[in-house]
């Protein structure tokens, strides 16, 4: 009797230390679709999901979908009257309405302009998880001014918040500007299960021109969060149509976990 107990508590178990996460979060941080730019562009975005999993897989939002095993779909956006870009897209897999693990969903958002670069295959946006998400410095240590781009950079974070974003030409300080990020979800939020808390269904959000005009190859950007925040730059050529992303460094004590 024991050792069936044991047998069963082991089977029950693993997928809890597997992923001990009851749901999946991954940031979309452009909503899929189709939006006008500057200079005539049409930028056109599309989500990707393959469930490689043996079983269903539930993405929750205003109106929940499932993903059928061995399936590849494009997913549209699962929320309606979005006040600005980006959202969580949260998932998970249940098991007898017991409990439930993210389930094994493959994801791939792509962006390009329909208009004038409709022939490349576009630029591959990231999709950061919850565990991307960092209160503290977030440092991008290099990004290209080339005096004819526009750089944007793109702040989403778990709360609404103020960030302090500083900017520099190699070591002087051009600006320093405060940020508000707001937008959060405030109705629907799930239970991301243990080590993960409480999961908003859109994060907070603000984005900042940076350094118009600017010719260097030493831009630096530092953004100081004091809520769990994650960021990215996005940089337009107006002469090429070119679209360039910039992720952000995480610092080394982060990520070894010293």
């Amino acid at each position: 009797m024991k050792r069936a107990l044991a047998v069963i508590l082991a089977l029950v178990a693993f997928p809890l230390l597997a992923n001990p996460g009851a749901v999946g979060v991954v940031l979309v941080p452009i909503s899929p679709g189709i939006v006008t730019g500057a200079n005539g562009a049409r930028w056109t975005t599309t989500l990707w999901a393959h469930n490689a999993d043996i079983g269903e897989v539930t993405i929750f939002g205003d109106t929940d979908s499932v993903v059928a095993p061995n399936v590849t779909t494009q997913l549209g956006v699962p929320y309606a009257n979005l006040s600005h870009p980006g959202y969580f897209l949260i998932t998970a897999q249940t098991f007898g309405g017991v409990f439930s693990i993210p389930g094994d969903l493959w994801l791939t958002l792509r962006t390009l302009d329909s208009a004038s670069a409709f022939h490349t295959a576009g630029t591959e946006l990231p999709l950061p998880g919850i565990g991307d998400f960092f209160a503290g410095t977030i440092v991008f240590p290099n990004v290209p001014a080339n005096g004819h781009s526009r750089l944007k950079l793109r702040i989403y974070s778990m709360e609404n918040s103020i960030v302090t974003v500083r900017t520099y030409d190699g070591t002087q300080l051009i600006a320093s500007r405060t940020a508000g990020l707001i937008g959060r979800s405030t109705g629907g939020d799930l239970s991301g299960g243990f080590g993960i808390g409480t999961v908003p269904r859109i994060p907070a959000y603000a984005e900042l021109d940076l350094a118009p005009g600017l010719v260097s190859d030493k831009l630096r950007v530092a953004i100081d969060a004091t809520e769990p925040t994650w960021a990215f730059v996005s940089i337009t050529d107006d002469a090429t149509h070119e679209f360039t992303i910039v992720q952000p460094h995480l610092p080394s004590a982060f990520v070894t976990g010293f």
